[in-house]
């Protein structure tokens, strides 16, 4: 079972609201397979760009977006907003402040996926994200079963 997080932007309604659905198998895959791009720390995780497959409504098929993946080991006391908006500031670059990241922080998805060798995957994108040719996405929709 994944956890996923919509933007603001991708709500169908004025709300926060958890998805709860099975990661789609070819996202699993690809987050396996790639498992060594993944990020340990929440410092490297801004850096930490893997191409995961996906379904996309709007194509009606299979297709990468850039995902950021972070390797989390456990939750204790861990809080998943307070860590995404600490990555954000690391993506903002040099001279990026908290304050700025959490303006940001509306336009992003956040994802949990269980990591079969133990752990967690911590994955998040956003439109704005781009990595060579691929783009990310304001959605956690394409890596869960929730569509054919």
């Amino acid at each position: 079972m994944a956890l996923g997080i919509n933007s603001k932007t991708a709500r169908h309604i004025d709300q926060l609201h958890i998805h709860m659905a099975q990661a789609r198998p070819e996202s699993l895959n690809d987050l396996v397979a790639q498992d060594h791009l993944a990020a340990t720390r929440i410092d490297r995780w801004a850096k930490a760009h893997v191409s995961i497959h996906g379904y996309s409504e709007q194509y009606n098929q299979i297709i990468p977006h850039t995902y950021r993946v972070l390797i989390w080991p456990g939750f204790t006391h861990d809080n998943l907003f307070a860590m995404l908006r600490t990555m954000l500031v690391y993506a903002l670059g040099p001279g990026g402040k908290i304050s700025d990241a959490k303006k940001i922080m509306q336009y992003q998805t956040l994802m949990v996926i269980p990591r079969p060798a133990g752990g967690y995957y911590i994955i998040n994108s956003e439109k704005g994200l781009r990595d060579q040719s691929l783009v990310g996405t304001d959605t956690c929709d394409p890596l869960l079963l929730m569509h054919p």
